[in-house]
């Protein structure tokens, strides 16, 4: 699990930290450093390499991140933290709008310093310094068992400043990242953000449209074909606001067998 925020009263934060489905009760809180301090969103790891991959939510300076381990058995037990760069293009703009199908081949520049210091570099600051990618709003990701690629969301990215999907993935021993989906207009698709990938290998994603308007699942298939999936259609106001309910974020979409779940931010 990922901390977005990077100082809280007078703390250092943004790290990652382990959370076991098998325990019970309670656990110390271990950051993992070699992972980066910076506003994480989504992490995704990589099944046969144990390679983790991260995504940043910093505006229009968020990096790609990947974590390779020293051991692959110990997967969180220190590694190199590394960020996305487009082979022979310096500090490549990719939030700006591409034509869907458009592929960049990528390699990875290391961070030397991933905990930096208050006030130090940051990771970002460190891999654009060696040419590294940026994207807008880097956030939800997810693995597909079915392709071998790793799927995740530019948030404000694209012409109408209302999201992208990208996708990772090995070709022919190489690293590409291509661009799967823009959003035309904000009343297409707005602000996806969370991502999950459903067995039949469709992505769906969770729109948080900052309570603009109302929000909705929304899926994205092979093709490459929006479509509706589900609606947020609750009545009322969010708790202490004038805002409708029916305006509040998707999130946390993943599937357990044929079975999907989802949650509501709010109440």
């Amino acid at each position: 699990t990922c901390e977005e925020t990077t100082e809280t009263l007078g703390k250092p934060h943004g790290y990652v930290f382990e959370a076991p489905a098998w325990a019970h009760g309670f656990r110390p809180a271990t950051p993992i450093p070699s992972m980066g301090r910076f506003a994480h969103e989504a992490l995704v790891v990589e099944p046969w390499t144990n390679i983790t991959y991260l995504t940043e939510d910093a505006g229009g300076t968020s990096g790609f991140y990947r974590h390779v381990p020293h051991s692959w058995l110990r997967p969180l037990a220190g590694g190199k933290l590394q960020m996305l760069k487009v082979v022979g293009q310096d500090n490549a703009n990719l939030g700006v709008s591409f034509p869907v199908g458009t592929t960049f081949d990528v390699e990875w520049v290391d961070i030397a310093q991933p905990d930096p210091a208050p006030g130090g570099a940051t990771p970002f600051q460190q891999g654009a310094a060696l040419g590294g990618a940026a994207f807008r709003r880097l956030e939800g990701a997810w693995y597909s068992k079915d392709d071998r690629a790793i799927y995740f969301n530019s948030t404000d990215g694209g012409a109408a400043s209302a999201g992208q999907v990208w996708a990772w993935r090995r070709e022919r021993r190489r690293d590409v990242i291509e661009l799967v989906y823009e959003s035309p207009s904000t009343d297409v698709l707005l602000k996806p953000d969370n991502l999950t990938v459903s067995p039949r290998g469709g992505v769906l994603l969770c729109e948080d449209p900052d309570r603009a308007r109302q929000s909705f699942l929304r899926g994205l298939t092979e093709d490459g074909e929006l479509y509706d999936f589900a609606a947020n259609v609750r009545p009322g106001t969010i708790p202490g606001s004038s805002t409708p309910q029916s305006f509040d974020e998707f999130a946390g979409a993943t599937f357990s067998g044929d079975w999907m779940f989802v949650n509501i931010q709010t109440p």
